[in-house]
C-alpha cells in the first residue's frame, strides 16, 4: 500500500503509559492533507475513545512514522 520495504513496530509501556512507533520506508503523504484514509480516520476516532495522542511525521517519498501515547 505505501511501498514500503521495511517496517519498525516499537511498543514501550512506562509509567501508566503505552507507547506505539510505527516507522516505514515507503512512499510518504502530506499530514497536512485533511482528507485521511480510512485506516488514519479509524486510528483518530479509537484514540479519541481512548483519550490519546497521535502525531504523524511524513514526507512525500521520504516514509511514514507515527507515535501514539495512551494512558492506562
Amino acid at each position: 500500500h505505501a511501498q514500503s520495504s521495511e517496517v519498525l513496530v516499537q511498543t514501550v509501556f512506562n509509567d501508566n503509559y503505552l507507547f506505539i512507533t510505527v516507522e516505514d520506508n515507503g512512499m510518504g503523504f502530506n499530514p497536512g492533507n485533511k482528507s485521511d484514509g480510512v485506516g488514519l480516520s479509524n486510528v483518530h476516532l479509537r484514540l479519541a475513545n481512548l483519550k490519546g495522542k497521535i502525531n504523524i511525521k511524513s514526507t512525500p517519498g521520504e516514509g511514514t512514522s507515527v507515535y501514539i501515547e495512551i494512558s492506562i
